[in-house]
């Protein structure tokens, strides 16, 4: 195809789309479109040169293992942070499937080999983790890939965690869920604002919303379970009390979504959220998991969807076997709940059906 036949039909389907008053950067688009031709592959390829990267990686640490390069902490952090350098420069400059799985796993190597030296020349674990966290950050503000972006922010986040475990601060691990839940909604809440603010967050968008959802739940899990790691974590309810905020805070988007002028149902819609919800104060997983369906659902991000449906079904199984109540009883919430969805559902269906009518 030809540029000009290229153009012309990018500006008919986006101006169809938006409007015919609505302007962009056609060349840009053009260029960008045929990067990405050039570098598109089936999804098992993908999922195929990353594991061979990994396979790869493993092999390259056992060689530098059997010639004694671990064992000189300088070496292997010096080596780390060469490996390291050359993952950015082939991830920023180079566009290619092959080169792009590479650069993943020299990355992963040097990150690997700048914290064992540092842990083996005696640093103490405070700073490591910062450097593990600073390292983050350095790599995203360098970087172009999608699954390094989604990598350097859990590494950020895990760091943060670890952090945390380390001196027994537990509260920390609150505060924790309290900034991913006000980062996500940012993100989703600010979406347009962020894709337009700079080119390089519209290629990342999405990988660092998965990176932020995914570090949450570990979070989330050690405050449902917090028994099973001998932790004491307090006040549970005060984290659920801001989700239940910001949850009703999304509906309100969503509902203004689809009906931007009558509110006569929103009322009705705010009181049987709060019913559902308040029951499940002390189940912050729960109502943690119902928070990313809503953020992901109203910003149609179909992975965050998954990733949060998948956990809400966990955390409602663990929730539900661990009430200390008999089996009727057990039984009867799980009815009441259900009663109470159909007629959320009953509502919301027929406000859809008011709208296409009109």
């Amino acid at each position: 195809m030809s540029n000009t036949t290229e153009w012309n039909d990018i500006e008919e389907r986006v101006k169809l789309s938006e409007g015919a008053d609505f302007s962009f950067d056609v060349a840009g688009a053009v260029t960008e479109l045929a990067i990405n031709k050039g570098n598109t592959a089936p999804m098992i390829v993908r999922i195929l040169s990353i594991a061979g990267g990994l396979m790869a990686a493993a092999t390259f640490m056992f060689f530098l293992a059997i010639a004694d390069i671990l064992d000189s902490e300088y070496v292997s952090t010096a080596f780390g942070v060469i490996l390291i350098i050359g993952s950015l420069w082939v991830n920023r400059f180079v566009v290619n499937i092959v080169l792009d799985t590479l650069s993943i796993s020299m990355y992963g190597i040097g990150f690997l080999l700048v914290m064992v030296g540092v842990v083996g020349m005696g640093v103490e674990e405070d700073f490591v983790a910062v450097l593990a966290m600073m390292m983050a950050i350095g790599s995203f503000s360098a970087l172009r890939s999608k699954v390094l972006a989604f990598i350097t922010v859990l590494i950020f986040n895990g760091a943060f965690m670890a952090l945390a475990l380390q001196h027994e601060l537990y509260v920390l691990v609150q505060v924790y869920v309290l900034y991913h839940l006000i980062v996500l909604f940012f993100l989703y809440m600010e979406e347009s604002t962020i894709i337009l603010w700079d080119e390089k967050w519209a290629k990342l968008y999405r990988s660092v919303c998965s990176g932020f959802i995914l570090s949450l739940l570990p979070a989330l899990f050690l405050l449902m379970q917090p028994d099973l790691f001998s932790i004491e974590i307090n006040h549970v309810w005060m984290t659920s009390l801001l989700n239940i905020g910001l949850i009703l805070f999304v509906i309100l988007k969503i509902m203004r979504s689809y009906d931007p002028v009558q509110g006569r149902y929103r009322p009705l819609i705010f009181v049987l959220s709060l019913a559902a919800l308040i029951p499940l104060v002390l189940a912050p997983g729960v109502i943690g998991c119902l928070f990313i369906l809503l953020l992901t659902y109203y910003g149609t991000h179909k992975t965050g969807f998954v990733i949060g449906a998948l956990s809400f079904i966990y955390f409602i199984v663990q929730y539900y076997y661990e009430l200390s109540f008999t089996l009727l009883v057990k039984s009867g919430i799980l009815f009441l709940s259900g009663v109470l969805c159909l007629i959320v559902f009953g509502i919301v269906n027929k406000i859809f059906k008011a709208d296409e009518k009109i």
